[in-house]
């Protein structure tokens, strides 16, 4: 969890490096064109700024692997496991107090949890209403 810990702490960090010329931004189209058209065209506000898409984007595919790792680290731990089995062991309570892969919920650690962790960046992830991820056929996130 420490993993996942450090890449939504480096996230939280590079959302705050990006706010303030993101509000500016914000700040003067919408007194350009009005917050109504604005609003119009952009409909969750600065979250669906490129560049807000951008850091989610990143820190998204970070999170992606270190749960792929996670998940090939159980797979084998399990193999593992396997070749230790004989017949006399079926029927017996597993003492394992693992509860699986260490995996992270991309939406909880890059949305949800900022609410509370950073509400001064809050806004900038408030918006986002979908996962600006793709898939390919092989279902491999692009």
């Amino acid at each position: 969890m420490a993993a996942l810990d450090d890449v939504q702490t480096r996230y939280v960090a590079e959302l705050r490096a990006i706010a303030p010329e993101l509000r500016a931004w914000w700040k003067h189209m919408c007194a350009l064109r009005g917050e109504q058209t604005m609003l119009t065209r952009w409909p969750t506000g600065i979250s669906g700024h490129p560049r807000t898409l951008a850091v989610f984007r990143k820190y998204y595919f970070e999170i992606e692997a270190l749960n792929d790792e996670a998940i090939l680290d159980e797979e084998e731990d399990n193999e593992d496991d396997d070749d230790d089995v004989t017949e006399d062991m079926w029927g017996e309570d597993d003492d394992d107090d693992d509860e699986g892969a260490d995996i992270g919920d991309h939406a909880e650690l890059l949305i949800y949890d900022i609410e509370e962790l950073a509400p001064d960046i809050y806004e900038l992830v408030d918006g986002i209403c979908y996962v600006p991820v793709g898939l390919t056929p092989d279902e491999d996130p692009v």
